[in-house]
């Protein structure tokens, strides 16, 4: 009689589920914990199998969407993942005396960062268009116009990855105002070019005190767009002074803080004049402060 030996079926396709986790950042390692192969039969039996195949395709040195094959013999079966660059910064934006200044804290493992600007019309914020990058956590945008409104964002890049864009932060620009102090009668006069998109002026003043600047102080808050001009009478015979202004919009725009314009202030002295037989005699109460000759005009 004939021998008939029974055999099992072959291998005919594999179906997975796919691991538990789906999300990854930049450098990760694959976890296939949740992972199960099924194998199906030509006998129209199936197992499950724990070895005997292989995963490849997972890659998480850049940002995107990763397809992942699993291989046994002939058959593959596929699953995706995603690969994040989850980096948010907190930026943070203000008038400086040559542009707009963008700050952020560093962050680890970062190759460079993107900086994005909008244009606010009517208060609505336009599209952001990339306008610069840098390596470091820190850029001016030196384009930015006198009393536009602009949006700011930045993201963190490694490789070809970038992350997702920070919260907009905006502000008007602002450029620094320029000044003139000289001493009067009734003080130290400081004048000053007019901004055209302030709405007032915060004028401030520090002094020098045993050989160190102090910090600056707001003398006065100036509201009167007509004038551009405002004396200190408070100001002290002898004593050296510097004044900076910032354009200011509403209550929470300003301008920058600039070096400032330095001078001491000197009283004008009361001047008397008498005639006498040899010509006109004039005096002058002595201002100690002075330490060259008093000029005569």
């Amino acid at each position: 009689g004939m021998l008939v030996k029974a055999v099992a079926g072959y291998a005919s396709k594999i179906t997975i589920t796919a691991p538990t986790k789906n999300e990854y950042e930049i450098g990760d390692e694959l976890d296939l914990a949740g992972l199960i192969v099924n194998v199906t039969y030509s006998n129209d039996t199936s197992a499950v199998i724990t070895e005997g195949y292989t995963v490849t395709g997972f890659d998480s040195e850049t940002a995107g969407v990763k397809t992942v094959t699993v291989t046994y013999g002939e058959f593959t079966a596929t699953f995706e993942v995603q690969v994040v660059l989850n980096i948010t910064l907190t930026l943070t934006v203000e008038n400086a005396e040559t542009g707009v200044a963008l700050s952020w804290p560093a962050a680890d493992g970062v190759d460079s960062y993107v900086i994005y600007r909008c244009q606010y019309t009517d208060g609505v914020a336009g599209a952001y268009a990339q306008i610069g990058e840098t390596t470091d956590p820190a850029y001016v945008d030196t384009t930015a116009l006198n009393g536009v409104r602009y949006g700011y964002a930045v993201s963190a890049k490694i490789g070809d990855s970038e992350g997702e864009k920070s919260a907009d932060a905006s502000l008007y620009r602002l450029a620094p105002v320029t000044l003139t102090t000289e001493n009067t009668n009734g003080g130290v006069t400081v004048k000053w070019t007019a901004n055209a998109a302030a709405t007032k002026y915060f004028i401030y003043r520090c002094e020098l005190t045993d050989g160190e600047w102090t910090a600056w102080k707001q003398i006065k808050s100036h509201a009167d767009l007509t004038k551009t001009v405002y004396t200190d009478a408070t100001a002290k015979n002898g004593v050296m002074y510097r004044y900076c202004i910032r354009a200011v919009i509403g209550s929470t725009q300003f301008g920058p803080y600039t070096e400032g314009v330095q001078i001491m202030r000197l009283s004008i002295p009361s001047l008397s004049a008498t005639n006498q037989a040899t010509g006109i005699k004039l005096s002058w109460k002595k201002n100690t402060a002075a330490v060259t000759t008093t000029e005569i005009v």
